[in-house]
């Protein structure tokens, strides 16, 4: 047990388990939708260029980890390595990503459940699977781990069947036309699969939970990396060579709608499943890295101080994990899938550009060479301005109200404390 109250008890295995949960969920079933409505069939190749700025990026974030394994990830690391407010820009800006993130999981949520149960109350079915994470999540890591487990098996399982499956039915016909020289478009839709790509830096964000990080961060991430590209490429190829672009673009289960295809209603059924447990698995480890970030913050003073408390029995940040649970409920029963996915791709983008920024502030024991941080840095800004406009307003509005919290609002409740 660490002096903060939290065990270290998240193995190589346990590791990876979240961070392939966190990664397969809502990007694969849903945010190919809005990629390919970005550059159409050649959005495949926005795959392996988001891979490559989240595997530069998370070189970043371990070699990091591994420095300072506390809970909190960027919080943290820009408050030892740049200064206490730009470290605390980025805990809120994390909070930011993750809280309309998770919004996207429970809104993704609803266009699968619909399909299984037409005519249940789809706020309803939002509110009761975000009251399941959060109480899976309040129980201890161990109980949410173990439930991510089984989810991610499920949902794993279902894709690669997905592919095999499909892969006969696949026609080369509904990959044209392919137009990789829309280089706007293709730089959006790969900012869009960054989003897909966002849970890959999961376990350091709980390192402080971590056993031996130096072992445990490296081999977890990347094997979850690896996995993850591999089914995206291949679970997106079959489906656009069984649908075309348009056909992805326009479907708010477009997984589903490519099963029916090939395997009729049966294929339907299953892969709705596949996408409830991927989503529901993603919300679990979403709901599990902001708790921790909300309780790195209020321990270093940023948030109030009871945020901070940990309980005596579950070993977990209890009241940040109930206090998250509330804040996602918000925007995923009123707000859009396009928005919050585009604003929290952005956010991620500029949170990851932190990360670079930071690992080039280590002097000294570089695990990495330097140009990894130089490399993640200039990709993410690169899509950053591919996005619209209006994902920037939203940063731009949260950053502001940020700075105004941290410098009038935080000294007088920590005058009260």
């Amino acid at each position: 047990m660490s002096k903060s109250g939290l065990t270290r008890s998240l193995g190589v295995l346990d590791t990876t388990g979240i961070a392939l949960g966190a990664i397969i969920g809502a990007g694969i079933f849903v945010t190919i939708n809005q990629a390919s409505a970005a550059a159409g069939s050649a959005f495949l190749l926005a795959l392996p260029i988001g891979a490559i700025v989240a595997g530069l990026s998370g070189l970043s974030s371990v070699e990091l980890g591994i420095r300072y394994p506390k809970s909190g990830g960027a919080y943290e690391f820009g408050r030892v390595l740049i200064s206490p407010v730009v470290g605390f820009i980025g805990g809120w800006l994390y909070l930011l990503g993750g809280i309309t993130a998770s919004s996207t999981f429970a809104i993704a949520f609803t266009g699968y459940f619909n399909l299984l149960l037409p005519g249940v109350s789809l706020k309803l079915a939002t509110i009761v699977l975000i009251a399941f994470a959060t109480a899976f999540n309040y129980f201890g890591v161990r109980t949410s781990s173990l439930v991510n487990g089984l989810l991610v098996i499920t949902k794993v399982g279902v894709l690669v069947g997905f592919v095999i499956i499909g892969i006969p039915s696949v026609s080369m016909v509904n990959f044209q036309p392919f137009d990789p020289g829309n280089i706007g478009g293709l730089f959006r839709a790969s900012a869009l699969m960054v989003f897909a790509y966002a849970g890959f830096a999961r376990p350091v964000t709980l390192v402080e939970e971590v056993s031996c990080p130096q072992k445990t961060l490296p081999q977890a991430m990347f094997s979850a990396l690896f996995i993850a590209s591999a089914l995206y490429f291949a679970t997106s190829s079959v489906a656009i060579g069984v649908l075309g672009s348009n056909a992805i673009e326009q479907s708010k289960a477009p997984l589903s709608k490519a099963a029916v295809s090939f395997a009729g209603y049966p294929g339907e059924i299953v892969v709705s499943i596949g996408a409830l447990t991927a989503i529901g698995s993603v919300l679990l480890t979403e709901v599990l890295a902001l708790s921790r970030v909300v309780f790195a913050m209020a321990r270093g003073g940023d948030l109030p101080a009871w945020l901070a408390v940990v309980h005596p029995r579950y070993l977990v940040p209890a009241r940040a994990v109930i206090l998250v649970g509330l804040f996602i409920i918000l925007p995923a029963l009123y707000a859009t899938l396009g928005t919050v996915i585009t604003a929290s791709s952005l956010t991620f983008l500029i949170y990851y550009a932190l990360m670079n920024i930071c690992a080039l502030r280590l002097k000294d024991k570089q695990i990495y060479n330097r140009l990894i941080p130089i490399g993640g840095l200039a990709t993410a800004l690169i899509l950053a301005f591919a996005l619209p406009l209006e994902s920037a307003i939203i940063n731009a509005v949260v950053v502001v109200i940020g700075i105004a919290y941290y410098y009038w609002v935080k000294p007088f409740i920590n005058k009260n404390r």
